[in-house]
């Protein structure tokens, strides 16, 4: 859920995932729509695209997603990432994650993704080192 500033808000999120009546989800997504931001792609018409790097999923995702109005493409950062981290910093956001960008999928936590807060996420100092030195 964003605010009108374009900022997402998780608590207006739960409050809408706690919706159970189907009347009520609709008069919610009609004067509140949410966003889904979308990072990655597992599978593209049938086709399991987990095996291949990173960008390349990405890139397929980009393309797909061109004329979507609720789904955003959440480019590549690359060398950018700590500029990255102050902008979400500065904007209060809870964190970002890094993922290598030549690493197929793989389910579950690895070592090819790191999930690094700031300190509205509670920041933790060996994420961070990790994320300036490209870990991921």
């Amino acid at each position: 859920m964003l605010n009108e500033k374009g900022k997402p808000e998780f608590h207006q999120l739960r409050g809408r995932c706690a919706i159970r009546d189907p009347q009520s989800i609709g008069r919610a997504a009609a004067s509140k729509p949410a966003a889904v931001f979308a990072f990655d792609l597992l599978q593209l018409r049938g086709k399991d695209l987990r095996a291949l790097p990173l960008l390349k999923r990405k890139a397929a995702l980009e393309k797909e997603l061109r004329h979507s109005e609720r789904v955003v493409y959440c480019q590549h950062v690359g060398e950018n990432r700590e500029k990255l981290f102050q902008a979400a910093d500065q904007l209060g956001l809870e964190g970002v994650i890094g993922k290598k960008a030549d690493s197929p999928y793989i389910r579950g936590r690895t070592t090819i993704w790191v999930k690094v807060k700031t300190v509205h996420g509670r920041h933790v100092d060996e994420e961070r080192a990790k994320w300036n030195e490209g870990t991921p």
